[in-house]
């Protein structure tokens, strides 16, 4: 795959963060980019590798760090997975200087109180909106590309129509369709691309 389509996700996989990933990976595979994303069955050095291969192999990085909080516990791996990508760039060599990310929040300038270095950065407040999030990924590939790429409403609404026949298929295979580990992060792009490659012919 190419580095130039290449998009590392990085975020929380949770079901309750879920219906942010779906509308992620969606919007990415939608305007033609690869969502690069780990799998969580690996673990210690085998997985840290594995991801940075993941960020290195991929110009555009998205990271939301909505889950660092004090309560009941803070989530460190997308901070420190977002470090990860922020420092190949920095000490990186040819094309790894062109690396870009784009930083996701739940509230405008919260990340101020917990990582200020990363100012300078493109972040965006989601307010753990789908729709909101599906809007930012295109404006911001719209922004770095220059590309004309198709308004975000359009985006949005195939995506429901999506989201209706993706639950219906899980259902109807006996799977929970609101439950992360239904079906594998593979599984799911899969999905996703056949019912894009579809409604494009």
């Amino acid at each position: 795959m190419s580095f130039e389509k290449n998009i590392f996700i990085n975020c929380p996989f949770d079901n309750d963060y879920f219906p942010l990933l779906k509308s992620i990976l969606f919007t990415v595979i939608y305007l033609d980019y690869n969502p690069k994303i780990s799998e969580t069955a690996d673990s210690g050095s085998t997985r840290i590798n594995k991801i940075k291969d993941l960020i290195k192999f991929s110009k555009y990085s998205i990271h939301d760090l909505s889950r660092i909080q004090s309560d009941p516990l803070p989530r460190f791996n997308m901070p420190f997975e977002c470090g990860i990508d922020i420092g190949f760039k920095i000490v990186g060599s040819g094309r790894l200087k062109e690396k870009v990310c784009l930083i996701l929040e739940t509230e405008k300038y919260r990340y101020q109180q917990f990582i200020s270095d990363i100012a300078g950065n493109d972040i965006r407040a989601h307010e753990d909106k789908p729709e909101l999030v599906s809007k930012h990924i295109r404006d911001w590939l719209t922004i770095q590309t220059g590309d004309r790429l198709v308004d975000y409403l359009t985006i949005w609404g195939d995506y429901n129509e999506f989201k209706t026949e993706f639950d219906m298929e899980l259902i109807s295979n006996n799977r929970n369709p609101n439950d992360i580990s239904a079906l594998t992060f593979t599984d799911i792009i899969d999905f996703m691309s056949t019912w894009i490659d579809a409604r494009e012919r």
